[in-house]
Formats: C-alpha cells, structure tokens, sequence
C-alpha cells in the first residue's frame, strides 16, 4: 500500500514537471523541423532564461525595492522570457546562419554555445540550486483516503498525504495551454501554415511564394 502511495505522488508530480518539459521540446522539434537545425544549446537558453528571471528578481527585490514579491516574480519572468527572446536571434544570426550550409558545423557549434553557456553559469551563479519565488502560495493536499483537499495550509490527517503546489499547477497549465495555442496557431493562421509548409518542404514552400 505505502508502494502504491508514493506511485501516485510520483505520477501526479511527474506529470505536472513533464508538461514544461513536453513545451520546451515542441520548441527544440519546430526549431529542427523549420530551420533544419538541431540546436544541442536549446536547453542552454531555457536555463539562461530561469537564471536572468532570478537575477533580475533579486535585483528588483533587495536594490529597488518598489514592488511586493509577487510583482516582482511577474516582471523578473517577463524580462528572463525577453532577453532569451532577444539572445536567439543574435546567436542564429551571427553564428548558426553563416553556417547553414555545414550541418555538422551547426551541430558542434550549437554544442559549444550550450556548453559555453552552461559553464558561464556555474562561474557566475555556482553549484548550488537556485529557486525562484512562489506566485502562489500554498496547494492541495493529496490523500488516497481523503481525496483533494484544496486551500489547505497544512497536512490532512493522513499520515500518507501530499502536497501539490498551486505554483506547479499553474506551470504545467500555462505550458498546456502553451503546447495548444501552438497547436491552433499551426493548424489555423496562415503564418502557422507557411511555418508547417516550409517544414514539409522548403523548396516547395519557395516556388509558392512562401518566404
């Protein structure tokens, strides 16, 4: 029974994280399906995204002081979003672009952009984890006898319960409803269907006066 248990901790808290991962493969596959590279750094400018929202929360929080945490969470997402936004193109443009034409090329160089990354990281920030702060306070105790207990402060009754943090919640629902509106924009506006003929076939795609 203790067995049992745990699977489920482990399945409705695995499924929740794997949601962010399944939104930063959709991004690994488009980039490889459209622009035919396969971006070994990928996984570098999610991290360089997570570590400029927690530097710029912790400058927002301990040197201006203005806003309440909460504020200060949304604005430092916002800005770690932009300025991996902003990075991309630069590092495609002046590195992966020239390169096109030498796939193997692309390939060691977005290596070592992914390993110059990480290890600028570990230089600048260390070993240790590093969190950023909740959104939301709080979750729902989990247990298999009692069922979903939300807004609760603290542990039910069972010794066997467990926590499911509002904050995870509401990743894995931003990354679903991420993964969908992807899905709706490919699938229905006419930039996501130039996007999806280019993928198919370029030279197609350039013989029907899609750019």
């Amino acid at each position: 029974k203790a067995c049992v248990d745990v699977l489920g901790q482990v399945l409705i808290l695995g499924f929740l994280i794997s949601t962010l991962y399944a939104l930063i493969a959709v991004g690994f596959s488009m980039i490889f399906g459209v622009a035919g590279v396969l971006n070994l750094a990928h996984g570098a400018f999610a991290m360089l995204g997570a570590y400029i929202s927690i530097g710029t929360y912790r400058t927002l929080s301990s040197v201006i002081e203005v806003f309440s945490p909460t504020i200060s969470a949304l604005i430092a997402a916002i800005v770690g979003i932009a300025g991996v936004a902003i990075f991309s193109p630069l590092i495609y443009l002046g590195i992966i672009r020239p390169l096109k034409d030498k796939p193997i090329v692309v390939l060691l160089a977005t290596l070592l952009i992914g390993v110059i990354l990480e290890q600028v990281m570990i230089l600048t920030a260390g070993l240790n984890a590093q969190f950023f702060p909740k959104f939301i306070e709080g979750g729902i105790w989990y247990a298999p006898e009692q069922g979903l207990i939300p807004f609760a402060l603290e542990r039910g009754t069972a010794s066997n319960s467990f926590l499911i943090p509002y904050d995870r919640l509401m990743a894995s629902g931003v990354a679903i409803l991420g993964i969908l509106g992807l899905g709706i924009f490919i699938a229905r506006t006419r930039a996501g269907k130039a996007i999806l003929a280019i993928s198919m076939d370029p030279k197609g795609a350039t013989l029907s006066c899609i750019p």
